[in-house]
Order: structure tokens, then C-alpha cells, then sequence
């Protein structure tokens, strides 16, 4: 070819074609039709979420700070539906007022406080705590709670 020549534009393998470089003399050829499957699946790993779980179901709940026996614990959030012991713990609840329960949470010796927070919607807003009063594993009061936490989590 020579000047302005152009090589063909049509037969085997030059239709429907993206010619992309491959090497010296070994072009790559790749279908629209795949670079468009290859687009939407970009596409769709973009609109993946990582916010955890969504829809009504468990947040795990961990009372720590100390060797504790037994807690009394405020919780307050929306959507809201329960509370389950986790693992030995046992929960006892009662609501305060719309949102806000007071909870004992008792475990069968001396560690974390774990427990189940049942609500509407994992992936909404998470409820939060804190500790009114606790107890020891040989159910000793502590005189102070300072250094004692609840932590929600997926």
C-alpha cells in the first residue's frame, strides 16, 4: 500500500472489530459486544455496597471493660424489635420510653457481657448504650462504671 491507500475495511474478522495494539504485527481484536459486557460488569462491581447486611435480623452487642458478672444497661435506637442473650448471657428488657430500653444483661461468670440486638434494618443506623451499674462474677458491685462500654457492630 502505498500514499493514501487503506488496507480492507470488510472481510474475515475486520467486522463489528476494535483493533487494539498486541505486539509487532499482532493486533488484539476485540467485539463491541464484549467491550460492553466487560462495561456493565464494571458497572455493577461499582454499585456493590459494603454497609454489611440489610433488611430485619441480629447487631451483636459486647459489654466490656472489666471482669463483669452482670450489667444494667440503657439502649436507645429506632427500629428496634428485641433482645436476645448470645452464647450463655441471658437479657431482660423492658422500654423506658418510644426508642429507649433499660436492659440486665447477666452472664454465668466473670468477662464480656455478649448479647443480640434485634432490629428492622441491619444496614440502618446502630443502636448505641451505656452502662448504668454492673457486678462482678461473684456479683459484688462496682462502684464505678467508668472504663465500661457497649460496642455494636454488623
Amino acid at each position: 500500500m502505498s500514499g493514501g491507500e487503506r488496507g480492507p475495511t470488510s472481510g474475515p474478522g475486520r467486522s463489528g472489530g476494535v483493533e487494539l495494539p498486541g505486539g509487532p504485527g499482532r493486533p488484539i481484536r476485540i467485539r463491541r459486544g464484549l467491550l460492553l459486557l466487560l462495561a456493565l460488569a464494571a458497572l455493577g462491581l461499582g454499585a456493590c455496597s459494603d454497609d454489611g447486611p440489610s433488611g430485619p435480623g441480629p447487631v451483636s452487642a459486647t459489654v466490656t471493660g472489666a471482669a463483669l458478672g452482670g450489667a444494667v444497661l440503657e439502649v436507645t435506637g429506632t427500629g428496634i424489635t428485641g433482645f436476645e442473650g448470645a452464647g450463655s448471657s441471658q437479657v431482660f428488657h423492658g422500654s423506658t420510653a418510644p426508642g429507649v430500653y433499660r436492659l440486665v444483661v447477666v452472664g454465668p461468670g466473670a468477662g464480656e457481657l455478649r448479647f443480640q440486638i434485634l432490629v428492622e434494618d441491619r444496614s440502618g443506623m446502630l443502636p448505641t448504650g451505656v452502662v448504668i451499674s454492673a457486678v462482678d462474677g461473684a456479683n459484688l458491685p462496682f462502684a464505678t462504671t467508668t472504663g465500661m462500654s457497649l460496642t455494636v457492630a454488623r
